[in-house]
């Protein structure tokens, strides 16, 4: 065996990858919040991602971008101290019931976060939120759910 062989999470398949993903998430939810909802829109999220920089989409880079964002993966830096409240208060608003209608949670994801935060490397994002209330950067005043329904219905009447 080489002493300095390449780490097997390189060679890792998706599958393995929302394994490690859903159990951490399992770990940094609050009561209400579902993983199998919060993991559908990371994933869509971190897609969207991909093609916004024109890239080919990387699971453990987008999807752990995705998860970021929202403060759902617990290794990053401290989020600027009020955004936490505010973000916890609104996130699962965006989510809730994605793994059953992901289409929804795409409508709202599209909307809540702009481009100009996707083109951000994991790396300008952790400084963005350990220094900017993400109110600044997040469009979450919205009411979703009346959002996501005017969506619903537009979409059916076409």
């Amino acid at each position: 065996m080489d002493e300095y062989e390449r780490p097997a999470y390189e060679n890792w398949s998706e599958d393995e990858w929302l394994d490690l993903f859903r159990s951490v998430v399992s770990k940094t939810i609050v009561k209400g919040e579902q993983v199998e909802d919060i993991m559908t829109g990371a994933w869509f999220l971190g897609r969207r991602r991909a093609q916004v920089i024109d890239r080919e989409f990387q699971t453990p880079v987008d999807v752990q971008f995705a998860l970021s964002l929202f403060c759902w993966w617990p290794i990053k830096f401290t989020l600027f101290s009020e955004s936490w409240q505010y973000l916890a208060q609104r996130r699962w608003a965006i989510f809730e019931g994605a793994a059953e209608n992901p289409e929804r949670v795409e409508t709202l994801l599209s909307r809540v976060v702009p481009k100009s935060v996707l083109t951000l490397d994991h790396h300008q994002l952790m400084g963005l939120l350990q220094v900017v209330h993400v109110r600044h950067f997040l469009n979450l005043e919205e009411d979703f759910d009346d959002f996501a329904q005017g969506a619903k219905v537009s979409s059916v009447g076409s």
